[in-house]
């Protein structure tokens, strides 16, 4: 059995009129009809329940009476079958195409903007691949006049697996005016398959200045058949990122060895949490993992709580700092950890030497 979809009350309700008041064909007042579609429409400045409103012609003589008009502002706030602004999807495929962000680092930035799950990220991001699809065949008529604008055409093309599992996202740039000329997803992505994509390109008989690409076999290979003659360079963050493999490799291995050291952080804090551990001598040292648990501290000392709160904030001060990723080839997160929880160690010092706890 169906059942009618429940209606959102808690947002403001938007009623969208076309923006003609007239009927096109014969010149009578437009009158309401029926709503065309109600739904909440979720963008990055707001939410809001948007009812599009339908009119047609009350002339039965029009030529035209059963055209139903509806607001053209409406028609451009989302896609149809999506309660997410137009805005959200090009943000989410900024983000991914032109900041190299994956699917959880997407969602994890936007989620307090947007109410959406991970996995509609990528769904939101496939809407995006559709529009820029359609847009193809304008960004291909715009191009002989950015050439003679620019003196040439630099070419960009990249592949990317987003997610594991997924298929391979590749993109074609116009590298002076940063404009996409196509984003495709493939899942096999051979030598003909790349150089049938790039044909079109090149039929176009513009001045081509270079091509930039990674060193994948495919690529160059395709890029050789359908560019002859001009000029391939490779990506200097591509070449670097493989350089920086041993140095990155042995930085992961550093946080290993760090995180080693600091396993009995949680213990340290179960002792804080209990109010054990501390004594009138101890007080001001940072308690270890192996301090007595037998002792019992008098709820009724302020300095007693005062070193428990400076404990329990240097904890979590550690606990974020181990939380530090890294990222090839410069963001070192191994040595960023260990500089940190240096500094760290250097503040907590400089705090037990002046002993400024009350007692």
């Amino acid at each position: 059995m169906n059942r009618a979809k429940p209606i959102v009350t808690y947002l403001p309700k938007v009623r969208l009129r076309p923006e003609i008041k007239e009927c096109p064909h014969c010149g009578t007042k437009l009158a309401y009809s029926h709503p065309v579609w109600a739904k909440p429409v979720y963008e990055l400045t707001g939410a809001h329940f948007v009812t599009s409103l339908g009119f047609r012609c009350p002339n039965p003589e029009c030529a035209h009476p059963r055209a139903v008009y509806r607001s053209a502002m409406g028609e451009s706030l989302s896609i149809k079958g999506s309660t997410y602004g137009l805005d959200v999807v090009v943000h989410i495929g900024h983000l991914w195409l032109h900041e190299n962000r994956n699917r959880s680092e997407i969602h994890a930035q936007i989620r307090a903007q947007v109410p959406l799950s991970e996995r509609h990220v990528q769904n939101l991001f496939e809407n995006y691949l559709a529009l820029l699809r359609c847009e193809q065949a304008a960004n291909l008529a715009e191009l002989p006049t950015l050439a003679e604008k620019q003196g040439g055409l630099v070419l960009s093309l990249d592949g990317l697996r987003p997610e594991n599992g997924n298929e391979s996202l590749y993109i074609l740039r116009e590298v002076l005016s940063g404009r996409v000329l196509w984003a495709v997803n493939l899942q096999e992505a051979g030598q003909s398959t790349l150089a049938a994509l790039l044909r079109p390109i090149a039929d176009l008989k513009l001045p081509v200045l270079g091509v930039i690409s990674d060193a994948q076999e495919s690529i160059r290979l395709a890029i050789a058949q359908v560019f002859v003659g001009v000029p391939h360079g490779f990506c200097h963050f591509h070449v670097l990122r493989e350089a920086a493999k041993p140095i990155f490799e042995a930085d992961r291995h550093l946080k290993k060895e760090i995180k080693k050291q600091v396993r009995g952080l949680r213990s340290v804090e179960r002792v804080v949490e209990q109010g054990l551990g501390m004594n009138p001598v101890e007080e001001t040292s940072l308690p270890s993992a192996s301090a007595p648990t037998g002792v019992h501290t008098p709820h009724g000392s302020s300095s007693h709580s005062g070193a428990r709160d400076v404990v329990r904030d240097v904890a979590w001060a550690m606990r974020k700092t181990l939380l530090e990723k890294g990222r090839s080839p410069f963001q070192l997160g191994g040595l960023q950890v260990y500089e940190d929880l240096d500094t760290l160690g250097q503040t907590v010092a400089y705090c037990l030497a002046k002993r400024g706890m009350p007692r």
